[in-house]
């Protein structure tokens, strides 16, 4: 178990040395088990890598990850899995129905914004270990939703947005005696 980020992870803050994308990867390659904690951060940071190496390969400039759009992606991904429902709208919490409300919550500056979601649901090996390889599909597979969608692609690559933050949220569940990860993913981004 890696304890320096899950004390991060309590802080509610990523530490500066993963948003290095060479140290992320050496991590990933160093590290063959996680725990569900580890693991939402390391697939938080991981996707924002590969937003990043995309928005470089459409000649766009990269973003630059915001702590506190982390947090307000990550109260959409627990509220979404809490309380059963996949939408960028949330139906039982009108305090925090839209992104706007969400970020204006969390005291967020901003002139423009917008959010991408992902869903999956997935049998796992094992109930207490995340592996490196599970989480490069993981990372690949919530990209790959986005990427493929024309509203989310838009919103990774929009000139107009300088600043973001991803939040995962996972569950590890037994159904009919098999272990089921399911993870919602909030990207929150912003001016």
């Amino acid at each position: 178990m890696m304890t320096a980020f899950l004390i991060c992870i309590a802080m509610a803050a990523v530490p500066d040395s993963l948003l290095d994308e060479s140290v992320f990867q050496r991590t990933i390659e160093q590290n063959t088990d996680f725990d569900i904690q580890d693991a939402e951060l390391l697939l938080n940071i991981g996707i924002y890598h590969r937003i990043n190496v995309y928005r470089v390969e459409k000649g766009k400039s990269t973003l630059r990850w915001n702590d506190n759009l982390m947090n307000t992606a990550g109260l959409h991904s627990k509220e979404m899995y809490e309380r059963d429902f996949f939408s960028h709208v949330n139906p039982k919490n009108k305090a925090l129905r839209n992104v706007d409300d969400r970020l204006k919550y969390a005291k967020a500056d901003f002139n423009t914004f917008g959010e991408n979601i992902a869903f999956f649901d997935e049998p796992l090996p094992d109930e207490k270990t995340l592996t490196n390889e599970l989480l490069q599909q993981w990372i690949d597979g919530i990209f790959t939703q986005w990427r493929t969608s024309k509203g989310h692609r838009k919103n990774m690559l929009r000139d107009a947005f300088k600043q973001t933050g991803i939040s995962c949220y996972l569950s590890v569940e037994n159904v009919n005696q098999t272990h089921r990860v399911i993870v919602h993913a909030t990207n929150v981004f912003t001016d």
